[in-house]
């Protein structure tokens, strides 16, 4: 495996030889591309990375690879997954680094995770979605650039920067869509138009009590129906438990989802009946987004989202 000295100064020694081998290279600073400044996704005017490299120093900017339709990568980007006072970043960020087990290395800002591996993403999707815990998610494998660093420390102190490129992860990136992407509309464009503005609802629109709600899942337990026992299992677990999941906030992902079906998918009754059970804690009405969105508010937009189906019996009113 080749390293040049330049490729050293920039770190793109450590980035694996797959990527480095494609004259698919650019000049970028800022995070905006120089070299060219226009038309950089076309492939006559990209680069060996030896000569972006030349260039980079030249223009005092960094290389950045480009993916194309026709090569094999896929990139999952973790963005701002490093809390503020930490050092570390979320167990959620760490959970997605161990089922993809792929090359990962620290982004650019230090507070963020490239994984890159071999496969395909879904078109279905769009590219960007949030995380439960803090932070964004993007999966892209075509006509996006990204600046690659070589930071291969462990970013999660379990030798998750040890893997090399993964080509067998297709399943893996499919879940990752399902959990965290939101589908695209007929025009092409992301599906936001789920409202989730708690504050400013005037109640749910099923005229129905959360009571209501417990007591008709309790009926159907009793029958046997196994949505209904996993929802009161899930209902009665810690707040701080994961309730069989990989961490608590799977499990309070999972327990929404369970609701959007118990409550037709209506934002407010969910949240309700969510602080009366045993899984509400403080994080629920914490800000974690620049939108004044809290961790509650996101919970139950992508709960909704991924929901396929809703409750069609009769609920058993008191």
């Amino acid at each position: 495996m080749w390293e040049s000295e330049s490729a050293r100064e920039h770190g793109v020694g450590s980035v694996p030889e797959p990527l480095r081998e494609r004259a698919q290279w650019i000049v970028t600073k800022d995070k905006a591309p120089i070299q060219p400044s226009n038309g950089w996704n076309l492939p006559e005017n990209q680069l060996p990375i030896d000569e972006v490299l030349k260039l980079s120093k030249q223009f005092v900017g960094e290389p950045a690879y480009v993916l194309q339709p026709d090569d094999p990568f896929v990139i999952v980007d973790l963005d701002d997954v490093v809390p503020e006072g930490s050092s570390r970043v979320t167990h959620e960020a760490e959970r997605i680094v161990q089922d993809l087990r792929t090359y990962t290395e620290w982004s650019r800002s230090g507070e963020g995770l490239h994984l890159i591996a071999e496969g395909e993403r879904s078109l279905e999707r769009g590219e960007k979605g949030t995380l439960d815990d803090v932070g964004e998610i993007e999966i892209y494998d075509r006509d996006q650039f990204v600046v690659l660093t070589g930071d291969r420390s462990n970013p999660t102190e379990r030798s998750a920067g040890e893997h090399g490129i993964r080509d067998d992860i297709e399943e893996v990136i499919a879940n990752l869509e399902r959990e965290y992407l939101p589908r695209r509309t007929e025009s092409g464009g992301s599906d936001e138009s789920v409202s989730t503005d708690l504050d400013s609802a005037s109640g749910n629109s099923t005229g129905i009590s959360v009571e209501d709600i417990r007591r008709t899942i309790e009926e159907y337990a009793k029958s046997g129906y196994a949505k209904a026992k996993r929802v009161l299992d899930r209902w009665d677990s810690p707040a701080s438990s994961s309730a069989g999941l990989s961490s608590p906030s799977e499990a309070d992902l999972g327990f929404a989802s369970d609701l959007a079906f118990w409550c037709r998918e209506d934002p407010q009754l969910i949240d309700d009946c969510f602080r009366q059970s045993n899984r509400i804690r403080p994080k629920w009405d914490e800000t974690h987004y620049s939108d004044g969105r809290t961790y509650g508010d996101v919970t139950i937009q992508k709960a909704i989202k991924t929901n396929g189906s809703t409750f069609s019996g009769h609920y058993v009113v008191g």
